[in-house]
Formats: C-alpha cells, structure tokens, sequence
C-alpha cells in the first residue's frame, strides 16, 4: 500500500472525515465499521487494509494528531510559555474539527491528557 498514492490518501480522508462526523453523534464504541463504510462511500475490505477496527482508527487519528503538535512545538523557538500557549491553541485552531471530535464528548477520554503531556 503506497501512502504517497492519491487514491489511499482520499481514502483515508474520507474515513477520517466520516469517523469524526460520527464522533460528533455518538461515542466511539457505538460507530460501527458497517456505518462507517456507508458514510465514507468505501467497502469494508478498504476499510480493513488501513485499520483493524475502529478502535485502530481513534489510535491512528490521535497518534497523527499529537505528532503534528509535537513537530509544531519543536520547530519553533518557545522559550516562555506565552508562546507555546499561542503555538499550542493556534495549531488547535487549525485543526479544529479534528481537535473537537478527538477531545470531544465522544472522543477518547485520555485524549486530553496525552495531548497535554506533548
């Protein structure tokens, strides 16, 4: 599976933008992959070659998430913490439909912590 392909990275956004739709309805546990595939118009076999459950998902996006802020935070120079609040709720901007599905209601409770410690 080549990651730089135009057609796995659609996929995978269409997922992610399906799977936090979904976060916005409902926690986690309750989205199945079987809904998942309706809304994201692919086939469950697509689904199982980027991620083993929905749980792998959540993993993934959240792992993807706190990467970027990490790399964020480490390129620039952040000597007070007035700037690395303003990098930190910039990149929170930026990202917010993804911040709010991850650390949302439905999220994953241990989201916050882990981005926190990051």
């Amino acid at each position: 599976m080549n990651e730089k392909d135009a057609r796995v990275r659609y996929t995978k956004e269409m997922i992610r933008k399906s799977f936090l739709e979904l976060l916005k309805e409902k926690p986690a546990a309750k989205i199945t992959v079987k809904e998942l595939c309706e809304k994201s118009g692919i086939n469950r076999a697509t689904f199982y070659k980027h991620y083993a459950d929905v749980y792998d998902l959540l993993e993934k996006l959240e792992q993807q998430f706190l990467e970027e802020e990490r790399k964020s935070l480490e390129s620039l120079n952040l000597n007070s913490l007035e700037n690395m609040c303003r990098v930190t709720l910039l990149s929170l901007k930026e990202n917010k439909e993804t911040w709010i599905g991850l650390a949302g209601w439905n999220g994953d409770p241990h989201f916050t912590v882990r981005q926190m410690e990051v």
